[in-house]
């Protein structure tokens, strides 16, 4: 039996995972709930490519510890053969990424869409 997903829905395309936030607000246990579940799509459902959509508003959140998870996410991915795409993020949210000096680390897209088609050659 699958374990449902509480912090994040995920729908697929193809060999990608597409990946939109529930909430709004992530207190710092809804962020490490978030980072498991991240981890599962890697571990259980043998997810290597995936979309990760972050807007269209900014999520509420302890901004060090989210990006800490992304990166990890990220990372994870990559050593796994795989890719990491963001989509659909705020102006604020990019700000947040290019303010930890992030934003030369991750592929930021307008659009779920173009995040696919990015990931469809990797």
């Amino acid at each position: 039996m699958e374990r449902p997903y509480t912090q994040i829905e995920v729908t697929k395309h193809a060999d990608v995972s597409c990946v939109r936030l529930r909430h709004a607000v992530y207190n710092e246990m809804a962020l490490e709930e978030l980072g498991a579940e991240l981890g599962r799509l890697i571990d259980e459902d043998g997810c290597r490519k995936m979309v990760l959509n972050l807007g269209p508003e900014a999520p509420d959140c302890l901004y060090s510890v989210f990006l800490a998870k992304i990166a990890n996410l990220q990372r994870r991915l990559q050593a796994a053969g795989g890719a990491l795409a963001l989509a659909q993020l705020s102006a604020f949210t990019k700000d947040i990424f290019r303010a930890a000096g992030l934003e030369k680390y991750f592929q930021f897209y307008p659009s779920q869409e173009r995040a696919l088609a990015a990931l469809e050659g990797v």
